[in-house]
């Protein structure tokens, strides 16, 4: 029914795309689990801060893996979004006027 309204949904563009996340996804997960094994002996998992430290140690190591199977994929959905955090955290050089008025006060 949509294929009929729409005509072309470029299945291929949308199944590749898929793929590629799908593919980073996977390999982020196998990241946080290894993570987890890694972390466990170094840290007392009976208080609340050796839980919070391995979680958010692997969180991140799952975050960087999947970033760079992204990147290594050329996912085009981690393009546009390092395109926009770069686009929102653009910094423009202040210049500041001559103050020579303000000299005399």
């Amino acid at each position: 029914m949509l294929k009929i309204e729409l005509s072309d949904l470029d299945e291929v563009r949308i199944l590749m795309s898929t793929l590629k996340i799908s593919f980073a996804s996977i390999g982020a997960g196998v990241a946080v689990q290894a993570m987890k094994f890694v972390i466990w002996p170094y840290i007392d998992m009976t208080r609340f801060w050796g839980v919070f430290t391995q979680g958010l140690v692997s969180g991140i190591a799952g975050i960087v893996v999947f970033m760079i199977l992204a990147w290594v994929a050329r996912s085009e959905e981690l393009e546009h979004f390092v395109r926009s955090i770069k686009i929102r955290t653009k910094r423009e050089k202040i210049t500041t006027e001559d103050a020579g008025e303000a000299r005399g006060l």
